[in-house]
């Protein structure tokens, strides 16, 4: 089994091709019409036809390039199919405005992937004479989720683990959390030697890997616990913002993931009961 990165100028996003003989499938299809164009290109020059397209999940940069590959079979977490059309509208149009951005004309009328296959937590995908498991690690997004090929001992992580100071966090702490706890047992049980995230740099052996895991814990867990501090010390939830910023700038500045982490979270607390946040991995 062979695989190719591709990476788009677009935040460092990579699409992953893998292939056996003349068979391919497509992990997260580019963004840039360029990155479709060059994906295109380079299945033409091995030889090679994509039989599946796979999604860790459908946020806009993850699906935009889907429909230069309509001969395949579409496949991710069965979460996709609940996504709400609102929602779907939203990154169809976030799809539109990453284009404008960097100035690239739209190839065809952009549409939300449909789902040929939609897959269960644990389920098996058969390619060719490979299995390939999904798991749902929801926290990124309600539909994110992570694909392992056991016989690379790869494992795709999708938004999660990626080398940036902080994880970005758009649909929950709680869920976050979790999933990295999920994440960490399933790279022990699978003897996983490589993570490779949808954005930059891919990590290499264990004691790497479970350091990504172990910082991303602490963030969440020291975010969290000086929420429930400044509340306790008076605040409201619609004071904390700001020191919850402030608390954790780097070089002085706040990232732009920490700041939607911090919006995230504030709608987290408001449906917990005392705007409590139990990270407990018992349930």
């Amino acid at each position: 089994m062979h695989r190719q990165w591709f990476e788009s100028p677009y935040l460092r996003f990579r699409s992953q091709v893998i292939w056996q003989k003349s068979r391919a499938f497509i992990i997260d299809p580019g963004v840039l019409p360029r990155d479709g164009e060059k994906l295109q290109q380079f299945l033409k020059q091995q030889g090679l036809t994509v039989t599946h397209l796979l999604f860790t999940h459908t946020h806009g940069d993850h699906f935009a390039c889907w429909q230069y590959f309509p001969s395949a079979t579409t496949a991710g977490g069965h979460a996709i199919l609940d996504k709400p059309e609102t929602r779907k509208a939203n990154d169809v149009r976030y799809v539109y405005s990453i284009w404008r951005k960097f100035r690239e004309k739209a190839p065809f009328e952009v549409t939300f992937p449909s789902l040929a296959i939609p897959l269960q937590d644990g389920q098996q995908l058969l390619w060719e004479d490979t299995t390939i498991y999904y798991f749902r690690t929801p926290g990124h997004a309600t539909d994110h989720g992570i694909f392992i090929c056991p016989e690379a001992r790869w494992l795709f992580s999708g938004d999660m683990l990626i080398q940036i100071p902080q994880p970005f966090i758009l649909q929950g702490f709680l869920p976050y959390y979790r999933s990295l706890h999920k994440l960490r047992h399933l790279i022990q049980e699978w003897a996983v030697e490589t993570v490779i995230p949808g954005h930059g740099p891919e990590l290499h052996g264990l004691p790497i890997i479970l350091n990504q895991i172990e910082h991303e814990r602490q963030y969440i867990e020291a975010v969290v616990n000086k929420a429930h501090v400044l509340l306790q010390n008076g605040y409201s939830l619609e004071t904390i913002q700001q020191p919850l910023l402030e608390a954790f700038a780097l070089n002085g500045s706040v990232l732009h993931s920490h700041r939607v982490n911090v919006n995230t979270l504030l709608r987290e607390l408001a449906h917990q009961p005392n705007h409590q946040l139990d990270l407990s991995l018992s349930s």
